[in-house]
């Protein structure tokens, strides 16, 4: 039976969850949605069909947070693949592909995750993967859409071949679409959220990424020639690696070849990318409020709240989003979740540790 490999992406930066995200704590590592990390989260979703050696790519200063959730999560046997300089997700998964080729003498299906998303129905999720992994032992390059259940303007879309089909022939992907478009979109029951999850072979992966993005494959494969072995990790080549122009598997593999299918998911996908997308998916108390933490709200209304460990007390406020941290608070409003990046962006050009430092933790003895 062909391995079935776990590719964890973590590489991601997470500046929309801002304070609690950090350049050196970014938000597949927080405990956003519980008591687990994100990462851990997704590696415990995708357990049950997991098998062999695990595949993590990550940016060199993560590494040991990435090997203390796959603990934590029961993964005994896995590899990180550290890159030197973050390149987005094509360059990270030819590495994995090239990792995972040489680990055995067979030809492994890759389930290529994000460790960012919520999935409430991990069933559906698992009967999903089994479609997309038997698609994918016949050569093709399989994604998830997600059947979209409302008009959703921060998603990109997938069109289909076959409307309504399990199963379809790629025929594009769409960016992200205005009100009017998205509300067109699930009326006409032909697109579906790009889920941003990927399933193929290691081989025909590389062989796409060597017809699409030559150049690309070159210099992952003289990356990965030029690695440094560690226990259990597997340094890409700086050299190479730097001189990658990089670019998501979207645009330098998917829209480009004739053998994407889809798959489509129903199992209650959301991406918790932003404050504005947790609240969304969070229960709401009687004013439509998303409260975690220590919080006192009078007349509050479409809120998010989350203390960390002082007291929030909030009166008369309408559709904003309020975070605490041990060093910083965040006041946004909702529909501008986006742009909380731009509070990074200036205290990185300020150089303030608030940037990338997590926040420091009083100890009782002292410092």
């Amino acid at each position: 039976m062909t391995r079935v490999l776990p590719v964890l992406l973590c590489g991601g930066s997470g500046t929309r969850l801002w304070p609690v995200s950090r350049g050196a704590l970014p938000k597949q590592f927080a405990p956003l949605l519980g008591e687990r990390s994100l990462l851990e989260v997704t590696c415990r979703r995708v357990a049950p069909r997991g098998s062999g050696r695990w595949l993590a790519v990550c940016n060199e200063a993560h590494r040991f947070l990435v090997a203390d959730d796959l603990e934590a999560a029961g993964v005994a046997d896995a590899l990180v693949v550290l890159e030197p300089v973050a390149r987005n997700t094509a360059p990270a998964i030819a590495a994995a592909a090239h990792a995972a080729v040489a680990e055995g003498a067979d030809d492994p299906v890759l389930v290529v995750l994000p460790s960012d998303h919520l999935i409430r129905n991990e069933e559906a999720f698992l009967g999903a993967l089994d479609v997309a992994v038997s698609e994918a032992r016949e050569g093709a390059l399989v994604t998830f859409g997600v059947v979209p259940d409302r008009p959703a303007t921060g998603y990109g879309y997938i069109r289909t071949a076959e409307p309504g089909a399990e199963v379809a022939n790629v025929e594009a992907f769409v960016e992200k679409p205005d009100a009017v478009t998205a509300a067109a979109y699930l009326d006409g029951g032909r697109h579906l959220w790009n889920s941003g999850m990927f399933v193929f072979r290691a081989s025909r992966f590389l062989e796409e990424l060597r017809v699409h993005r030559p150049e690309m494959a070159r210099l992952v494969e003289d990356a990965w020639a030029d690695r440094r072995d560690g226990e259990g990790s597997a340094v890409l080549g700086r050299e190479a690696f730097e001189a990658i122009q990089g670019e998501s598997v979207d645009y330098a593999v998917m829209e480009n070849t004739s053998r994407g299918r889809v798959v489509a998911l129903d199992a209650g996908w959301d991406d918790v990318g932003s404050w504005d997308a947790l609240w969304s998916v969070l229960p709401h108390d009687g004013g439509g409020n998303a409260v975690e933490g220590d919080c006192v709200a009078v007349d509050v209304e479409g809120c998010y709240l989350r203390s960390s460990g002082r007291l929030i007390a909030a009166v008369v406020l309408r559709d904003q989003i309020v975070v605490e941290t041990a060093d910083a608070v965040l006041v946004a409003p909702r529909d501008r979740a986006q742009d909380i990046r731009t509070i990074v962006q200036e205290l990185a050009r300020s150089e303030r540790d608030e940037a990338d430092l997590p926040p420091r933790v009083p100890r009782p003895w002292g410092d």
